[in-house]
């Protein structure tokens, strides 16, 4: 079994600091939310967004266009699913 955290997680709507469960072969078990600190779970910066397997993001990559098309809509427990992570890099420029 895998557990994957993130700052937020989006699947049918926002889930803030939680960790998605996974089984060994990607199937999905759930979102949960991260009260404490649990052994052996990944933690990746950014927004995580599980997606059925085969789907691939829309583009351009942005939150509101994956809210818009819908399809985090209908993942449940049990489905097979890629999981992809939006990351927004800040680059600081003086001058």
């Amino acid at each position: 079994m895998r557990r994957i955290a993130s700052h937020s997680i989006f699947c049918k709507q926002s889930h803030p600091l939680s960790y998605i469960e996974l089984t060994d072969e990607g199937i999905f078990l759930g979102i949960h939310p991260l009260e404490e600190e649990t052994a052996a779970t990944e933690f990746y910066d950014g927004l995580l967004i599980p997606l059925p397997a085969g789907s691939r993001l829309p583009y351009p990559f942005s939150l509101e266009r994956i809210r818009q098309s819908g399809i985090t809509e209908h993942i449940s427990p049990g489905d097979k699913i890629h999981l992809y992570r939006l990351h927004r890099e800040v680059i600081y420029r003086h001058g």
